[in-house]
């Protein structure tokens, strides 16, 4: 059932994204027909480099299909998963009974929290409150975005979520890293612990108090 076979190589940029596809099994066959559409649409995308599949998972359930594409970079993939194109080729698959899980194999996070892989790694509450810091604005901007875009739930809610770990794993958090360097290695001054706290307590009220003020 393979299609398209990946266009790189071990050592080629970008990152995987696989898509696990659940189908009803008494309209099987016309979800079948609708999803392949929705890769043929994804490869002819800009910035895909290829897919694999949709496979079985296993031959005990045929109702459930894997594929796996290859992307070139973040924003190609992000482009795809919030277009019209997409979102429209999936409102077709609405009351067929088709479902789907995600998964990525991007390194998000840790790929930034040692830079020295000999060292300590950073305090846990750091990273998370350096993550949120990323996290809640590209929700709620992301929010935006999507609800006018008419996906149903499920999808809404998956792509969102995709959508904010690329962000905040590949742009978002390095970007704050770079900023917090000090604070998060605990190399800062008393002083500057203090400042750096206030600054993320500061950011994180003015993204609540702007949303506040747009959802009225």
């Amino acid at each position: 059932m393979t299609d398209t076979p990946l266009q790189h190589s071990e050592e080629a940029p970008g990152f995987a994204f696989q898509v696990e596809h659940t189908l009803q099994s008494d309209s099987q066959a016309l979800a079948l027909r609708k999803l392949k559409r929705l890769l043929a649409a994804e490869r002819n995308w800009t910035g895909c480099l290829g897919t694999v599949g949709p496979d079985l998972v296993d031959a005990n359930t045929p109702n459930r299909l894997i594929t796996r594409t290859h992307w070139r970079d973040v924003d190609c993939f992000v482009g795809w998963m919030v277009s019209r194109e997409r979102s429209r080729l999936l409102r077709e698959m609405d009351g067929l009974g088709y479902s789907c899980s995600a998964e990525t194999n991007w390194k998000g996070y840790a790929a930034w929290v040692a830079e020295d892989q000999e060292a300590d790694a950073p305090p846990i509450w750091k990273v998370n409150l350096l993550v949120l810091l990323c996290l809640y604005p590209t929700v709620l901007i992301l929010n935006g975005l999507i609800n006018p875009l008419g996906m149903g739930y499920s999808s809404a809610i998956l792509v969102g979520n995709v959508c904010s770990v690329a962000l905040t794993g590949w742009l978002l958090v390095p970007a704050a890293q770079r900023v917090y360097r000090r604070w998060i290695s605990g190399s800062n001054s008393g002083r500057g612990n203090q400042l750096a706290l206030l600054s993320i307590a500061t950011l994180l009220w003015l993204s609540w108090a702007i949303s506040q003020q747009v959802s009225g």
